[in-house]
Parts: structure tokens; sequence; C-alpha cells
């Protein structure tokens, strides 16, 4: 291979891992929320707007000392449907009775705990949406709950 060939190439994989690099770069993060504490009274986080073609959020909440045993995520659509995610993120039908929660296996670091609230294209609801985030300690349920609008 020529001297000449070699730099063109050279100077190809260079342009490719520069233009890889800055593509990645100028992707955004999700939004982040810090969110009060959970209660076992449930907490009223704050409201949130967002994209909601997906829904892809992250909400920390301090843990005051708490050791979660299990992670919960819900959310409801207008008056009516209930959803829960699932730990691979898919939002599933859910009856609302504590039996049938799913654990979501968040786990926490630092005292602090992230909800990952995401995988699911809720751009058809006509309503906000309520979440509803949850972890169970020893010691009983502490929950929260936000609304979602779409962001315009």
């Amino acid at each position: 291979m020529s001297g000449t060939n070699r730099t063109w190439r050279m100077l190809a994989v260079a342009a490719g891992v520069v233009l890889g690099w800055s593509a990645s770069a100028a992707q955004t993060s999700p939004p982040s929320v810090d969110a009060p504490p959970l209660t076992v009274a449930g907490a009223a986080l704050p409201a949130v707007t967002a994209p909601l073609s997906p829904l892809d959020l992250r909400v920390s909440v301090d843990l005051q000392g708490d050791v979660p045993l299990a992670t919960y995520v819900a959310a409801r659509i207008g008056t009516a449907q209930l959803l829960q995610r699932t730990p691979t993120g898919q939002w599933v039908a859910w009856d609302g009775r504590d039996e049938t929660r799913v654990n979501d296996q968040f786990a926490a670091f630092g005292g602090r705990l992230t909800f990952v609230v995401n995988g699911a294209d809720f751009s058809a609801q006509k309503f906000p949406i309520a979440v509803f985030l949850a972890y169970r300690t020893a010691s009983g349920l502490k929950f929260g709950s936000f609304t979602v609008t779409a962001q315009p």
C-alpha cells in the first residue's frame, strides 16, 4: 500500500472517530427530576412537562436512610387505564393490587434512589399521565405521585 493511500485511510478512520464522537455527544440525556422523599402517606411530587414519544425520565428521591427491598413504577392514563413498568421497561396492565406489583429492581446509590420512567409512547394520550413511584422497606410502602404533561 502506498504512503498516500495509507494517509487517506488513516484520515478516514480519524474522521469516522471524530464524527461518531460528535454525534454521540450531541445526544441529550433524559430529563432528571430531584424529588422530595417518598412517604407512607404519599408525597406530592413536582409536575413534569416532557416529550411523551417515548416518555423517558429519571426521578431521584432521597431515601433518608431507608433501605429499599423492592421498587415500583405505575402510571394511570386519564381516569381508566392503570399500567405498571416491568424491569425490562415494558408497560403492562395492572389491577392495582399490592400482591400483583412487579418489582422494577432499581438500586440505591449514595442514599438516593433513581426511578427510570421510560419505555412507552404515551403521545396519543389526551390527558396528563399520573405516575406513581414507590419502594418497599421492612416497615412498609413509601410512595409519591406526579403528573406528566406533553411538551409542546
